[in-house]
């Protein structure tokens, strides 16, 4: 019995998983009761790197798979630093932001660097086995 995994979907949920589901924690306290979600602090750089991920996998041409699906996730991860600088705190420093965080925050940063290295190791992979079906010119 063969498993045969479809690797543009399992890279796909797997983006979802780690990137997308974590940004509906909580992940700032605003105030004594109030909880600031990642959703609710990430813009359009966060759409931008998840369009530019999802480019690079499914375009049917793409040389630079790798390279646009590494500016993707350091574009989320830029996404993810604004937001970490931007939200309104009480206290503007930097203590005070690490204070507000919460560790869905935190969590989400690795799943986002996790995904990052399941992507470079899967694409590389592939890109390996594609060269060597490909016969010496």
């Amino acid at each position: 019995m063969s498993i045969r995994l479809d690797r543009r979907k399992m890279l796909t949920v797997s983006f979802f998983l780690c990137c997308v589901v974590p940004t509906l924690f909580p992940w700032f306290r605003a105030g004594a009761a109030e909880a600031l979600r990642g959703v609710q602090l990430l813009g359009p750089l966060f759409l931008l790197g998840a369009a530019l991920y999802l480019y690079a996998l499914f375009a049917k041409r793409c040389r630079h798979r790798l390279v646009l699906g590494g500016l993707a996730h350091g574009v989320i991860f830029l996404a993810y630093l604004v937001s970490f600088f931007q939200f309104p705190a009480g206290r503007h420093d930097f203590a005070g932001r690490l204070d507000a965080s919460q560790p869905s925050f935190w969590i989400s940063c690795v799943l986002l660097a996790a995904h990052l290295v399941l992507f470079f190791t899967t694409e590389a992979a592939a890109r390996r086995r594609l060269d060597k079906r490909r016969p010496a010119a």
